[in-house]
């Protein structure tokens, strides 16, 4: 008696739905955390912004961004941008956020930090820094034809705070 080929497990029906539920539960876990990443930036913005008039009293003003920034280990203009998402929308809830924001849950911090809120001085000064510098170094698809080295966006970038430094 010869014995029947095993089937491949990827053929079996109950494999097939096993894995149909872990896709649903990483796909569900990327929203929740995409919703529960932006709940944090605005509630940052929502609770510095709160203590704003405690600052001015203190007598901080701008420079508190850049020292709460600092004793969070986060850039200034991550957290600034956290204060304009608040400032931007200013709900009593977070929930109320989600309704009124483009593209409503299914919407991005990136997405949210570069196509609704302001930008800070210092990215406008970056994109300026490299505005010249492909002016200055006539880049062909990021190969500079004066020196030959071929960069991608954040090399490029780092260069020219390399060469801001030297000046």
């Amino acid at each position: 008696m010869t014995k029947k080929p095993k089937p491949l497990i990827t053929e079996l029906e109950w494999y097939q739905e096993l894995i149909e539920e872990l896709k649903a539960i990483i796909v569900e876990t990327r929203f929740n955390s995409a919703v529960e990443l932006l709940r944090g930036k605005w509630e940052l913005g929502k609770r510095i912004t709160e203590e704003e008039l405690n600052f001015q009293r203190a007598g901080y003003g701008d420079r508190i961004v850049e020292t709460i920034a600092k004793d969070l280990g986060i850039s200034p203009v991550h957290l600034w941008k956290c204060i304009q998402f608040y400032k931007k929308f200013p709900e009593k809830t977070f929930e109320e956020v989600l309704q009124k924001l483009p593209g409503g849950k299914a919407i991005s911090w990136y997405k949210v930090s570069t196509l609704y809120l302001p930008k800070h001085k210092e990215e406008v000064k970056k994109e300026k820094d490299l505005e010249e510098l492909q002016r200055n170094c006539s880049h062909e698809k990021l190969k500079c034809v004066k020196c030959k080295k071929e960069f991608d966006w954040f090399e490029l970038l780092q260069w020219v705070e390399e060469q801001k430094r030297k000046m």
